[in-house]
């Protein structure tokens, strides 16, 4: 019988906001309910619910309902405002329901016009329901107070295409919201074996190629079928194919011929010989400032020419070739007729030439082991 009375009687409508906060206690169906009897009489009512922050109530008869609707209940010493149809829903100019949404405008300066706003969204193709609000700053107890905070909001009907979050308004670019705009959610998938469902942190997968999709190598390694043979220039991300790389080509040097690396060894002795050379002149001091001054250009043009910003190892600007493999220190001596109790002791050195150090130019030797 209920169901039947239900059916045939619609309810009415009170907005929860409006509702008297006094007390701070929350309204139940008991208070709802007995105030409604209070005004269509004992027995009129079937019960109440609250949806979405507004209440319905049931009344069991037209005229019960006709009178809730005129007189209106009284709450706690208030006067409640009760709604024949559901104030959250538009209806068109015939009264059928049309879906309409609420429309929030954010990240847009205060000075831009409503009539600047209002253009902008009918350009869009949206049909407004109601004016444009500006939205008030609410105080600690929930009270509107005089200051705006610079959203606006309006209804409108629902659009058959969501709008754009991000438009153009004016000089100002404004972002938009509705409940019917697709929500994206950021896909959880892994940068290193490129695959979803997990974290890069949390993979334990090979690692997998950028440019092929294949697992087992990076992008720009030399095995991959996407690239052409040996890869792209490599860059700072691919550190690991950086050091693949540099191991190999460590691997290479390992196998060359005796030759090369018996005269890279000679090679090491005779720049070693001229280290210990120019070390042993710098300890050795000078009181002529001539010879000071002489001696300081000679390391400055000295510098200039060993000095280079890419060193190669097979070609150096300055180049010290013994006549054998055992050339020392001793031998030089012996050669030059030197001895440690000679001129030495005074801090002179012996003058060499060319033909003692076997010093020549970096341009007649650009081939290791040409002549």
């Amino acid at each position: 019988m209920a169901a039947a009375l239900t059916a045939s009687v619609e309810p009415v409508f009170v907005k929860r906001r409006e509702l008297p906060q006094a007390g701070g206690d929350r309204y139940d169906t008991l208070e709802l309910c007995l105030a409604a009897e209070r005004v269509s009489g004992s027995g009129t009512i079937l019960g109440a619910q609250e949806i979405r922050g507004l209440w319905r109530v049931y009344p069991l008869s037209r005229e019960a309902r006709a009178k809730l609707v005129i007189d209106g209940i009284s709450l706690r010493g208030h006067a409640i405002r009760v709604f024949n149809q559901n104030p959250f829903i538009l209806r068109g100019q015939e009264g059928e329901e049309t879906p309409a949404t609420k429309l929030w405008i954010s990240d847009i300066p205060i000075y831009i016009a409503v009539q600047d706003i209002e253009t902008a969204l009918v350009r869009m193709g949206a049909t407004l329901r109601s004016a444009i609000t500006c939205e008030r700053v609410r105080n600690k107890d929930g009270k509107l107070t005089r200051f705006l905070t610079g959203r606006r909001f309006v209804w409108m009907n629902v659009p058959a295409k969501p709008l754009d979050k991000q438009v153009r308004i004016g000089v100002a670019s404004a972002r938009l919201y509705h409940k019917e705009q697709p929500k994206v959610r950021r896909t959880m998938a892994c940068t290193r074996c490129l695959q979803e469902g997990h974290w890069t942190s949390d993979c334990c997968n090979d690692i997998a190629c950028r440019e092929c999709g294949q697992s087992g190598h990076r992008r720009g390694d030399p095995d991959c079928d996407a690239v052409p043979a040996g890869g792209p220039p490599l860059t700072s991300d691919d550190v690991d194919v950086a050091i693949e790389r540099g191991t190999e080509e460590t691997a290479g040097d390992e196998d060359e011929p005796e030759e090369s690396q018996s005269q890279s060894q000679e090679e090491k002795e005779s720049a070693s010989l001229a280290d210990s050379i120019h070390d042993s002149s710098q300890k050795k001091q000078c009181n002529n400032p001539k010879q000071k001054h002489a001696q300081k250009q000679g390391f400055l043009s000295r510098g200039r020419q060993v000095n280079t910003n890419k060193p190669d190892k097979n070609q150096t600007r300055l180049i010290l070739e013994p006549r054998s493999r055992s050339l020392s220190v001793k031998r030089l001596r012996s050669q030059t007729g030197d001895s440690p109790d000679s001129d030495n002791a005074t801090g002179k050195l012996p003058k060499l030439t060319l033909a003692d150090t076997g010093v020549r130019d970096a341009r007649d030797c650009a081939t290791p082991g040409k002549g």
